[in-house]
């Protein structure tokens, strides 16, 4: 008599949801990698949707090695902290692409139309290359996060960046910009990060920057601003950075409520005031 063979075992529902996210989830950062044809094998698999592959030696992209299937399923690409250089090319293959971030290496240029077709982008994050010329405004409108820092873009905070209605992270700092903070933040009710540190920005710190009631944290520090702190910038504010400016006057008196920062830096302006803020605040003012 036969021994019938045993049946492979049964995966439930729960053990099934597993399986499926491992095959969707892939991250091999920091293990050395810069062979161009694991990037051809990685393009095979088609069920992908998460892919980090930061902090390696690779110095082209997956899908600039036809052809790519995993493109088409891919909503986060992580090449952060690798050796890409030139321009990014364009992005056609990645029509389900919400996440960017190509921060940390060598990237540069000018950005016009190359991050048109990621049509559901949410967030990019360009941190610590060479682009240079204007801020882009060529993504989707739906954005959310713009992470530009450590880069060469020049100019005025153009106009176009206004249109981005969602937006809750702008990271502008450490480039070559200049002009002033615009009225026209208003028209981005979700932001809650303004970072425009390390450029060249001016005049006064305008008064409508209280009516984004959503900014919790606020770095216009090492910038050229002038005239006096606007009253009333703690109404939403946690974190307040506008240290190294041309700051002057006294410092407003909702400064001195420890309840209202948790962080603060004015350092190196020419403001009078106390020489602290609150005993649970971190605060320079000198």
């Amino acid at each position: 008599m036969a021994i019938a063979e045993p049946s492979p075992p049964q995966l439930d529902k729960a053990q099934e949801s597993i399986m499926q996210g491992i095959s969707s989830l892939l991250s091999l950062s920091g293990v050395g990698l810069s062979d161009a044809t694991i990037l051809s094998s990685i393009c095979q698999l088609d069920t992908l949707r998460s892919l980090d592959l930061s902090k390696n030696f690779f110095t082209s992209l997956p899908g600039q090695h036809p052809p790519c299937p995993m493109k088409d399923g891919l909503q986060m690409l992580n090449f952060s902290s690798n050796r890409l250089s030139g321009q990014p090319g364009n992005f056609s293959g990645f029509p389900n692409l919400e996440v960017l971030d190509l921060s940390f290496n060598y990237l540069g240029g000018s950005i016009s139309t190359q991050l048109t077709y990621l049509l559901k982008l949410r967030s990019l994050n360009l941190t610590s290359n060479h682009f240079e010329g204007s801020v882009p405004t060529t993504m989707v409108p739906s954005l959310e996060e713009l992470v530009l820092s450590g880069n060469r873009f020049s100019g005025q905070i153009p106009m176009g960046l206004f249109g981005y209605a969602d937006l809750t992270l702008l990271d502008l700092s450490r480039n070559n910009l200049t002009g002033k903070i615009r009225d026209e933040f208003l028209s981005l009710p979700r932001l809650s990060s303004l970072l425009l540190s390390g450029n060249n920005l001016s005049r006064a710190i305008p008064q409508s920057l209280l009516n984004l009631t959503m900014l919790c944290s606020f770095a216009g520090n090492q910038n050229r601003f002038h005239g006096a702190i606007p009253k009333g910038i703690t109404k939403n504010i946690r974190m307040l950075d506008l240290s190294y400016n041309n700051l002057s006057g006294e410092i407003p008196s909702d400064l001195l409520l420890p309840d209202r920062l948790e962080a603060v830096d004015l350092i190196a302006n020419r403001l009078e005031g106390p020489s602290f803020l609150g005993t649970s605040l971190k605060a320079f003012i000198t």
